[in-house]
């Protein structure tokens, strides 16, 4: 099943319902015809994550009844290793910084014709 994960601003802490606005509730509505009873993801940026299911939806807003808070990970359990032909420094540096921020575990760097 595909993860469907959105971002929220804020959800009080005793919260059992939020309501999506704007983008987000148009993009559910419209673009992936999402209804009631589906479940979503929600995330505030924070470190915060909760599951939900659609509740209800009206034009231009989506109802999501909380169902269970998750913690979140900020590391990937993956071990990945990126190889790369050696390129001009300029380049190895722009390689080097995305691969880490994807989160790459090991650069591994080699000589090519």
């Amino acid at each position: 099943m595909t993860r469907r994960c959105f971002f929220v601003e804020a959800v009080e802490a005793d919260a059992d319902n939020v309501v999506l606005v704007g983008q987000t509730a148009h993009h559910i509505q419209s673009v992936l015809r999402l209804g009631t009873g589906d479940m979503v993801e929600l995330r505030d940026g924070r470190g915060n994550g909760w599951k939900g299911l659609i509740a209800g939806k009206e034009k231009g807003t989506v109802r999501v009844r909380l169902i269970e808070r998750q913690p979140l990970r900020h590391e990937s359990s993956l071990k990945l290793t990126l190889a790369m032909a050696l390129a001009r420094s300029d380049r190895m540096d722009l390689v080097v910084r995305q691969a880490t921020e994807l989160g790459g575990h090991r650069l591994v760097g080699y000589r090519s014709k």
